[in-house]
């Protein structure tokens, strides 16, 4: 096998790193250049997979199963990466992905979330496939509105398609998420080159370089239409190769549907009278109140560390280190002595649950606007209380740093209660 199959003309040498060139060439040559191929080489078989227009159905259970999922694989022609036409309608894709993304999270924040985790869209597979993938894992013994929740959502985008504010919102994220690894081009991990340049050898996926994928996607992103996505939502979801699969713990075997019950399930949603999808985002701004703002009292600067300290009219501190680690990207963190232990034992589990809060959203938003909010900024936030200490902590690129500290501002002072969320 090793001899068949571990040959030159079956491999590639990726170096990628801070090397004289000159010189790893040559070495690579020293070390490599004795490799023969073998007097009769064994042909690569390319397999593929058709597309039989067959609808299959397998409920599989094991002991060490934990949770009861169904996944509904449709089977597409692959869409491969090697033209400027293909670049274009992969960005499509990606946008479908983040819209039905979002839209399977706004259902999972419910006060009564129908499933644990839900999901749909476009990945590889193998073959030459690609699938459009509806799954969930249920609750305990609902697999079947679990289930019916999912291919609810589904149906809903093939039906009515999506909104304009949800295709801006979408395409706005891609671009932002693009100009920031432009911005950070010059500190990009070796890894991601590798990667990159393995996939190419593989696969002939293309390679050309975060400058002319960034100069791709300023040409095509505004041209994409909601026609194009709301196209796609319809044909990726086809009623012919399909293959159901069922997971669960040996338990509920006896439970389990079989193919024409679960098929039914599938009919049922279809025949509903479902509504189109109502993208309702808030216009408020996020602070319910403007902080009033202090002053710099002091300001001291450490020449042999490069640290500037400040100390503010309300009593923090405040450490400023300039780094190069990023050019794009500036990190916070703070503490203060105290958490859960100040507080007595009858308060004590409502002390050490508080970490829970900012998950209700923060400010005038709840957790399904916030989200809508963030989306498209490069910023995270976390506030925390520890045993001995209250945190905070987060990131943003530069043109989001604002916001990122308003809505750490948001979740200290403006925190919201949601009694259906607790719930």
């Amino acid at each position: 096998y090793y001899n068949d199959w571990y040959r030159p003309n079956l491999q590639a040498l990726i170096v990628v790193g801070d090397v004289d060139v000159d010189k790893m060439e040559q070495i690579i040559k020293t070390k490599f250049a004795d490799l023969k191929n073998p007097a009769v080489e064994k042909e690569r078989v390319k397999y593929t997979v058709p597309l039989t227009g067959k609808n299959q159905f397998i409920a599989v259970t094991d002991p060490e199963m934990t949770s009861l999922t169904a996944e509904i694989m449709i089977k597409q022609p692959e869409l491969p990466l090697h033209t400027v036409e293909q670049y274009r309608e992969s960005i499509v894709r990606q946008l479908f992905n983040q819209m039905m993304s979002g839209r399977y999270d706004e259902v999972r924040r419910q006060a009564e979330p129908p499933y644990l985790q839900g999901s749909a869209g476009i990945s590889g597979f193998m073959g030459g496939l690609d699938t459009y993938s509806i799954s969930v894992t249920a609750k305990p013994g609902e697999l079947e509105k679990g289930f019916k929740a999912v291919w609810r959502e589904s149906e809903r985008a093939k039906r009515f398609g999506f909104t304009a504010t949800e295709l801006a919102r979408a395409k706005t994220s891609y671009f932002n998420m693009l100009e920031s690894a432009l911005k950070e081009k010059d500190k990009t991990p070796s890894s991601s080159y590798v990667n990159e340049y393995l996939q190419y050898f593989l696969h002939g996926t293309a390679a050309p370089g975060i400058v002319y994928e960034y100069d791709l996607v300023k040409k095509d992103l505004a041209g994409i239409t909601l026609d194009e996505l709301n196209m796609l939502a319809k044909t990726a979801a086809k009623a012919t190769d399909r293959d159901i699969l069922l997971m669960a713990p040996e338990k509920d075997k006896a439970t389990l549907p079989d193919e024409a019950a679960f098929n039914s399930w599938i009919k049922a949603v279809e025949a509903e009278n479902i509504l189109a999808f109502k993208d309702e985002a808030s216009t408020e701004s996020l602070l319910k109140k403007e902080p009033v703002a202090g002053k710099i009292v002091s300001k001291n600067k450490d020449a042999k560390t490069g640290i500037t300290t400040l100390i503010l009219s309300n009593g923090i501190r405040v450490l400023l280190k300039p780094t190069n680690f990023k050019n794009n990207e500036v990190s916070f963190g703070g503490f203060s002595m105290g958490g859960t232990s100040l507080y007595s034992d009858a308060d004590y589990q409502s002390a050490a649950a508080a970490n829970m809060i900012p998950s209700y959203g923060a400010g005038n938003y709840n957790t399904t606007s916030l989200s809508k909010y963030l989306s498209g900024k490069q910023m995270s936030v976390q506030t925390s209380v520890g045993e001995r200490t209250q945190n905070i902590g987060g990131g943003a690129v530069n043109s989001d740093l604002e916001a990122a500290l308003q809505l750490m501002y948001a979740y200290v002072t403006e925190p919201r209660k949601d009694t259906a969320m607790f719930r």
